[in-house]
């Protein structure tokens, strides 16, 4: 079964690579600024399995004034976000804020798994 991915990305260039890369591997739902991500997002957040996106997309009439702003609605009802960072892009002080409470959140799922883990194993013995 194929999963299904949102790229939120400005780069024309770029969007049809990922098109031509991915469209037999993956439902591609695809945007180009936040208004458009705002709206395939709530659209279909119930079958969205990974939203990939790059943090300097243009807001167009979106209430998000920012990536930031989408991410941090995003994360309140989706499990996996994927962030593209370039290594010459100044990463602002509010987006590694969200950064950390993402990873914050996943570190805290994987202790609770690892702990459920160990105690079922200390059940069967």
């Amino acid at each position: 079964m194929k999963k299904n991915l949102l790229i939120i990305e400005d780069n024309e260039r770029f969007q049809e690579s990922f098109w031509r890369i991915l469209k037999e591997k993956v439902n591609l739902y695809q945007a180009y600024n936040l208004i458009e991500a705002e709206k395939i997002f709530d659209e279909n957040k119930d079958i969205l399995d990974f939203i990939a996106l790059d943090w300097r997309i243009p807001s167009g009439w979106s209430r998000f004034k920012d990536t930031v702003e989408l991410a941090k609605h995003i994360k309140g009802n989706f499990n996996w976000i994927i962030f593209s960072i370039t290594l010459s892009s100044e990463i602002k002080d509010d987006f590694k804020q969200l950064w950390l409470e993402i990873l914050s959140l996943k570190l805290d799922l994987i202790n609770r798994i690892e702990s459920i883990i160990k105690e079922s194993k200390k059940n069967k013995d």
